[in-house]
């Protein structure tokens, strides 16, 4: 998971701490001030395209982060734009050289009062990370100033209440989630998957989450009982927001 995309969703940071690698990137996102980044967005392939384009003023709408067995941990992004136009794709770029999460080693912790204290082992099977901004591009008739061909460009973004979720399908040993689920328990949640080795320590991606289980339901996966629960984000005052990453890796600063 890059922090790039993160900036999307929260206070941007630009460049990680430390003097060498790995460098720490912690985001949290910012409930009184309208700080993201906006990107550029350009389209186009590597064949022959007819026309290519670019998004402007593109901003995060939601973030889905999901990890399971056999894969890495995926990230699905929507984005919302104030304007299309036509016009070719920036040249000279240089392509980084993904260092990819995998999925198994993924470890998770639930705790009532201190992240990262009570570890929940052998009993996680997949799991997703949602953030939901709920922006909108609010568009006036008469706005499109740039041919009928292309969407006409927004007046403003507008956001919504932001929603943060976590949803856990673990191995049923224990009634556990399902009293903290009745009792509508407060929970700090972390889940953090250790890399290999960079300089004086290892590639990690730790997510703290904070709030109550909204859902719990049972399953079965191959014969064993399963427990599928959701839970829905609450601010924490130790994160000073509903949630917080902290990534480790290779790179100084960000573009």
């Amino acid at each position: 998971m890059a922090p790039e995309w993160l900036n999307l969703f929260c206070t941007p940071v630009l460049t990680g701490t430390g003097t060498t690698a790995g460098f720490t990137y912690t985001q949290i996102p910012n409930d009184t001030s309208d700080d993201k980044q906006r990107w550029t967005v350009e389209l186009g392939g590597t064949d022959t395209w007819p026309q290519e384009y670019k998004v402007a003023g593109c901003t995060g709408k939601k973030l889905d982060l999901s990890f399971k067995h056999g894969d890495v941990w995926r990230a699905n992004v929507d984005l919302v734009g104030v304007l299309v136009a036509t016009g070719a794709k920036t040249g000279a770029l240089t392509r980084r050289t993904p260092i990819h999460v995998e999925g198994s080693g993924t470890k998770l912790w639930i705790d009532t009062s201190t992240f990262g204290s009570t570890a929940i082992s052998a009993r996680l099977l997949s799991g997703s990370f949602t953030i939901e901004d709920g922006v909108t591009d609010r568009i006036t008739l008469d706005g499109n100033t740039v041919g009928p061909d292309l969407y006409a460009p927004s007046k403003t973004i507008v956001n919504a209440q932001r929603k943060v979720s976590c949803k856990l399908v673990l191995d049923f040993t224990a009634a556990t989630e399902y009293t903290a689920f009745r009792a509508a328990t407060i929970q700090k949640v972390q889940i953090q998957r250790i890399g290999a080795a960079i300089g004086s320590g290892f590639y990690t991606e730790t997510i703290n989450i904070a709030g109550a289980w909204r859902t719990f339901a049972m399953g079965d996966d191959a014969g064993e009982m399963t427990a599928a629960i959701e839970l829905g984000g609450m601010y924490d005052t130790g994160l000073a927001a509903d949630y917080k990453f902290v990534t480790i890796n290779n790179v100084a600063t960000i573009p």
